[in-house]
């Protein structure tokens, strides 16, 4: 009966594992491997990524090649998540989190500080949540407009 439970659960109650998979995913980015990320991403021509390193693709033609561009400029590290808020609905979910640690990066030879706002848009897709969109940006302090 328990294993039934688990198959009958609706999208709602699946986003969290789907979230995890997805920082999962970005914990082995850090690591140089891109391969989880990319399937969690949406392949659609819909999709969509504002990358931490500036840019943005549209897209899985241009999505695809910039993980793996990514993965391939990082050689280890660690990420902690802060989940700031997150909902699922009928067919899209939201996450905005902080994500902080730090990496080390192909040819450099101190650490990158990773301190980033992100905003991650999922989509049911064929039965699985996919990432729609990743915003990720440098967290900045907050300042006065002048």
């Amino acid at each position: 009966m328990e294993r039934r439970a688990a198959a009958a659960k609706t999208p709602q109650e699946r986003f969290p594992d789907a979230l995890a998979l997805a920082n999962r995913a970005n914990d082995e980015l850090i690591e140089g491997r891109g391969a989880l990320l990319r399937d969690c991403f949406s392949h659609r021509e819909d999709a969509t990524l504002f990358g931490g390193f500036g840019g943005h693709e549209v897209g899985w033609a241009q999505i695809g090649p910039r993980l793996e561009w990514v993965a391939q400029s990082f050689a280890g590290g660690r990420c902690e998540y802060e989940i700031i808020a997150a909902t699922a609905g009928g067919e899209l979910a939201f996450v905005v989190q902080f994500e902080r640690g730090e990496a080390r990066v192909t040819g450099r030879t101190e650490p990158l500080l990773l301190n980033f706002r992100v905003t991650m848009v999922f989509r049911w897709e064929d039965g699985a949540w996919r990432l729609l969109h990743r915003h990720a940006d440098h967290l900045a302090e907050k300042q006065k407009p002048t």
